[in-house]
């Protein structure tokens, strides 16, 4: 701090700098001082949140296998989306179908990513599995009635969905939402109809109820 004062009074031949001035140099150039943890003990407390997240992480699996129907709900951060892989994974080793949906199709890439590419898990958004039925199964429909709005991707989209003949569409032994939050109720009605069995099929819906 002395060399810089000093350098200043040299070059605009002042005695030096106000008392104002001096703090906010003070204050500039020891802003980055803070107490650190040692790194022992950041990797200590770093392992004990990763033992106890994967403990929870196992314990919804356990419940999800014995319950057809589940809803797995967490913070933004807390492996949602690693645990509906997990469960993609070990579903698919039954020989079950399995069907992974997401609302935003760059998670639906980095859910896609996470498999071998000749893996048969089935990923995709919902609105592109809506959009791969309608032109399959209602010719014509999508470019008669397309449009870039809200009210068309939440509300018209999924209700041509109804007009489709259930009987010839893809059905799954496993059906898993990441997300699922941002699906609407009526989406739900629909994507319980692509499973196999209704009964026994199984629908695990990951969310935070924040988002």
């Amino acid at each position: 701090v002395d060399t810089i004062i000093n350098h200043a009074c040299k070059k605009h031949g002042r005695r030096g700098v106000g008392q104002k001035m001096a703090t906010v140099l003070i204050d500039k150039l020891s802003r980055n001082l803070q107490f650190v943890r040692k790194i022992g003990v950041r990797l200590a407390r770093n392992t004990e949140q990763i033992v106890k997240v994967t403990k929870e992480q196992f314990e919804a699996l356990e419940d999800i296998e014995i319950n057809p129907r589940s809803i797995v709900m967490g913070y933004a951060g807390t492996g949602k989306s690693l645990l509906a892989q997990e469960l993609a994974k070990r579903k698919l080793e039954e020989n079950k179908s399995v069907l992974l949906m997401c609302f935003n199709r760059n998670l639906a890439a980095r859910l896609r990513y996470a498999f071998n590419r000749d893996s048969d898990i089935r990923v995709t958004t919902f609105h592109s599995l809506s959009k791969r039925l309608i032109q399959e199964h209602l010719f014509g429909w999508w470019e008669k009635n397309y449009s870039d709005t809200d009210t068309f991707w939440k509300d018209e989209m999924p209700l041509a969905l109804y007009d489709i003949d259930l009987e010839a569409i893809n059905k799954y032994d496993v059906i898993i939402i990441d997300e699922g939050q941002d699906f609407k109720p009526a989406w739900y009605e629909f994507i319980e109809e692509c499973l196999k069995d209704k009964e026994s099929g199984t629908l695990a819906v990951f969310l935070d109820k924040h988002q």
